[in-house]
């Protein structure tokens, strides 16, 4: 859409960056027990859509691929991380029944519309790496889309988002996301927004 800034795809994506900060450890330390607290706060045997199976990823291995892809597209990683274990339980082989793969359950057709805008020549959603970063970077296109709104992004996430643009067609001008859902939006979307905000506080700009 007009005006919406091109976000080219990182040099070097798998190069292992570190946070910087004047105290590294400390910084790293708090984000992994943040990871640690939400894993076991989302993680439940009804939110997956198959029989778990074994985590391929240690946390700290999940928070740096997390971190650096949300830095590179201006995301509050928080927010990633809820968006992981609601859709996939942070399992990295995660398959739904429509066909969405990997952490942030992205259907084939949505990773490759994404890699094509980002110049990307190959890809695959069950490499972690990959996954999460074209997650990322379609997450921050729904934020773009609708103006920040946590709500209907992570709602245009899911459902996706010329549904979402139509709910808030049929909703009075001026509707905050929240509402625009309550009123319009299908129950499982509603319940899936609802589990990746519970709690969840946006970043200060």
């Amino acid at each position: 859409m007009d005006g919406e800034p091109f976000v080219e795809a990182p040099g070097g994506r798998r190069a292992r960056g570190r946070p910087g900060g004047r105290w590294p450890f400390l910084s790293g330390l708090l984000f992994a027990v943040t990871l640690a607290a939400i894993a076991m706060a989302l993680r439940s045997p009804h939110q997956h859509r198959h029989p778990p199976l074994p985590r391929a990823l240690p946390d700290e291995v999940l928070g740096e691929i997390v971190r650096r892809h949300s830095r590179t597209f201006g995301l509050d990683e928080i927010l990633v991380l809820r968006v992981i274990f609601v859709e996939s339980g942070g399992d990295p082989r995660a398959r739904s029944r429509d066909g969405a793969v990997g952490l942030m359950q992205l259907l084939p057709r949505t990773a490759a519309a994404r890699a094509e805008e980002l110049g990307l020549k190959g890809h695959s959603l069950e490499d972690p790496d990959d996954n999460v970063m074209l997650g990322c970077y379609h997450l921050s296109r729904m934020l773009v889309a609708f103006n920040g709104d946590p709500h209907l992004a992570v709602a245009a996430y899911h459902a996706g988002a010329p549904t979402v643009r139509k709910w808030r067609r049929n909703s009075p001008r001026g509707a905050v996301g929240a509402d625009i859902l309550r009123n319009h939006g299908y129950p499982s979307t509603r319940k899936h927004v609802s589990e990746v905000l519970k709690g969840y506080v946006p970043r200060p700009e």
